[in-house]
């Protein structure tokens, strides 16, 4: 992967702040970005438990909030049916799955939904 910056609006949250994500996707979702949209995760606290950024938008977005994803090693988690509805239930795999946590460098995770309705979750690995 090259670099990619990310355009859009950011948040500082934590995973039992579920309701501050929502809310950052139901402003982003009406504004109908165009290309594939990003959910990058980033300037993480500590693990999984701790707080980070959070910024959702896409690659050219008439948004000021920005994250670069830097080329690296990620791991790919293609989402169930690349149903949306399936995000949290990828996110509780990976949580729960020691291999994957031991490998993780917490730098830039990301989602992606691509146009052609995909869905991946990408991890930065160590």
């Amino acid at each position: 992967m090259q670099k990619i910056t990310i355009y859009g609006k950011r948040i500082r949250t934590n995973n039992n702040k579920l309701q501050d994500v929502m809310q950052l996707w139901n402003e982003i979702l009406p504004m109908n970005l165009q290309g594939d949209l990003y959910a990058v995760y980033y300037n993480f606290a500590s693990n999984y438990l701790g707080d980070y950024d959070l910024i959702i938008g896409a690659k050219e977005a008439p948004l000021s909030d920005q994250v670069t994803l830097f080329s690296g090693d990620y791991i790919e988690i293609p989402v169930e049916n690349n149903d949306i509805t399936n995000i949290g239930k990828a996110w509780q795999t990976i949580w729960s799955n020691a291999q994957i946590e031991a490998k993780r460098a917490y730098k830039t995770d990301y989602e992606k939904y691509n146009k052609d309705g995909t869905i991946s979750i990408f991890l930065s690995i160590k």
